[in-house]
């Protein structure tokens, strides 16, 4: 059972682990999370950092938890466990 309602949003982000970006694209978050869609399967119980834009237009750079990854289609879908913001910026 969910603690937190999840909101749709449909936006380019990008995910950096092992000094490299990869592109991915956001389908939902909540307050604890978010689900993406990536063309890599990410590792499970690994740290990676999620950037995207905020409704304020910066860039928000956060550490997250690989809670699951898998095969969907044509791509890889994660859900992301949000730990903490590491930074912010125009």
């Amino acid at each position: 059972m969910r603690k937190f309602d999840r909101e749709p949003v449909y936006s380019v982000c990008a995910l950096l682990f092992n000094d490299q970006p990869l592109k991915a694209f956001m389908i939902n978050f909540s307050r604890m999370g978010a689900m993406i869609t990536t063309t890599a399967l990410l590792t499970p119980k690994k740290f990676i950092s999620l950037v995207y834009r905020n409704e304020k237009n910066e860039y928000v750079q956060i550490l997250t938890y690989v809670a699951h990854s898998s095969k969907s289609d044509r791509y890889f879908v994660a859900g992301l466990q949000f730990i903490g913001i590491e930074g912010r910026h125009k």
